[in-house]
């Protein structure tokens, strides 16, 4: 029984060919994507495209009603980015150019 439920829900897929092309077209300008006539005929959306393109129907950058409006989300802003601490000199480092220091006057002197 649940493989009858399965088949029954799952959607008709019709085999494309160019029988079709004028219902295609209808449903492309009543508002069906490239991407719902891909689900429907069962096939990649290169054939469907070059096929509206030389009918005169396909609009590449057209406006998809959705059924949903999109909301766009709010842009988060990044966190500042925080200074890089100085580093302090250790007492160490400060005597080690100090030597280097005095080795140098000396050497020139």
């Amino acid at each position: 029984m649940a493989k009858a439920k399965k088949a029954a829900a799952a959607p008709a897929v019709v085999k494309f060919n160019d029988k079709h092309l004028a219902e295609m077209i209808a449903k492309y300008k009543a508002g069906a994507t490239i991407a719902d006539l891909k689900r429907h005929y069962g096939c990649y959306g290169n054939p469907l495209v070059k096929r509206l393109t030389k009918a005169g129907v396909y609009q590449p950058d057209r406006e998809i009603k959705a059924a949903v409006p999109v909301v766009k989300a709010k842009a988060v802003a990044k966190p500042a980015k925080q200074p890089k601490a100085k580093a302090t000199p250790t007492a160490s480092a400060l005597a080690a150019v100090a030597r280097d220091t005095a080795a140098r006057t000396t050497k020139a002197a």
